[in-house]
């Protein structure tokens, strides 16, 4: 069974991506792998309170694919100087809203395409709209590892969208 998603997914991710090196976008071949895992059966989810009752049932973590979470932005919230915590972190900090389980996701500054270098600018553009929906939360996209951890749940991303 396809479930384990740590060394074992990445592995699998790499033998279904490495084939279409430099052929295909990275977009197709991220349908492509979730087209595979649809397949499969039970490797990939789509809704994110059935994805938390099986991640919680596993040792291992599982897929998911969500077409749109809310989630809020810790690191903005309540006049924080959201910006310099981040640079701080090195990482941006989602907490999926919707949801009564403690379901946390870390985005590393060096791996978001805008800010690559590793520093996110004051005005930029993730720095704008993260301020802006730190109250009310930011509608994402993802595919990603779901693991139950402890009390809380991560997500690992694959990718990300907004």
């Amino acid at each position: 069974m396809l479930c384990l998603v740590d060394s074992i997914s990445y592995t699998i991710f790499q033998q279904l991506t490495e084939q279409f090196e430099g052929s295909i976008q990275v977009e197709q071949k991220l349908k492509n792998l979730q087209l595979y895992l649809s397949d499969i059966g039970d490797g990939l989810y789509r809704d994110l309170s059935a994805a938390l009752k099986v991640a919680k049932s596993r040792p291992v973590a599982i897929f998911v694919s969500l077409d749109q979470e809310r989630f809020d932005l810790p690191q903005f919230k309540s006049r924080r100087d959201g910006v310099a915590e981040v640079n701080k972190d090195g990482a941006v900090l989602f907490r999926a809203r919707e949801t009564s389980e403690k379901v946390l996701m870390s985005a590393g500054l060096t791996k978001m395409t805008r800010v690559a270098s590793g520093h996110m600018g004051d005005v930029g553009h993730d720095a704008i709209l993260f301020r802006e929906t730190a109250d009310t939360g930011l509608d994402l996209g993802m595919f990603a590892s779901l693991r139950y951890v402890g009390s809380s749940f991560i997500l690992k991303p694959f990718a990300i969208w907004w």
